[in-house]
């Protein structure tokens, strides 16, 4: 009991710290991925061209990432016109069921911030491959319809239609034979669009051709 009574106090104050200051710590991640795009193109490293999200409780095996990346580069078109394909897999390991009761809520938390950073920034990824699209959808807000189009402003975080927002993996022909995780959705983000059409367009394209056959989940 009394084990129990200090892990909850320790839960009760992460969450009361995290209150307070996860907007400052948003902040931090922002602007070190801002720094991170400004360094790559300093040093003249190389951006990819596709950036694509994984959120799950756990992180995909080493094998299945390499797997899922190289699925998505034969998919995806050549931004920069280099001749190669290249495409980042940004795996953010969080439970976002509505009564999640993760062991380490600092690195929930954490998790959540970053992820949500990554979707909001410039360079972040407009596809996600997704374990819980409700959860994802009532954290967030980013995802957009089938149709291409966003909840509007007054329902924005609309969780309660998110099977009018994904497909599932198990259903879309492109990533059959995959060693993925069941159960895993793929859905497109709209935060507030990209600056760069070249960059829309490729998403569009990728989004095409990933979900070409699906059929989208029952109401």
């Amino acid at each position: 009991m009394a084990a129990e009574s200090t892990n909850n106090a320790r839960g009760a104050r992460a969450k009361n710290w995290w209150y307070y200051h996860w907007k400052i710590v948003l902040l931090i991640l922002v602007l070190a991925a801002i720094g991170a795009v400004c360094a790559a193109q300093f040093f003249g490293q190389k951006e990819p061209d596709m950036s694509v999200g994984y959120a799950a409780r756990e992180e995909l095996p080493p094998d299945a990432a390499a797997a899922l990346i190289k699925a998505l580069a034969g998919l995806c078109p050549d931004r920069d016109g280099d001749g190669e394909v290249t495409v980042e897999l940004e795996q953010f390991a969080v439970d976002l069921r509505e009564n999640a009761a993760p062991a380490d809520m600092n690195a929930q938390m954490a998790g959540i911030t970053l992820m949500t950073g990554f979707i909001y920034n410039a360079g972040g990824a407009n596809l996600f491959f997704l374990e819980d699209p409700e959860g994802f959808q009532r954290r967030t807000g980013a995802l957009r319809y089938l149709d291409g189009t966003a909840p509007d402003e007054a329902n924005a975080y609309d969780a309660a239609h998110w099977r009018q927002m994904v497909y599932a993996v198990a259903d879309c022909p492109a990533l059959a034979g995959l060693d993925l995780p069941e159960g895993l959705y793929i859905g497109r983000c709209a935060p507030g669009g990209r600056a760069d059409p070249a960059y829309a367009a490729a998403i569009d394209e990728l989004w095409a051709a990933l979900t070409q056959g699906a059929v989208p989940p029952e109401n």
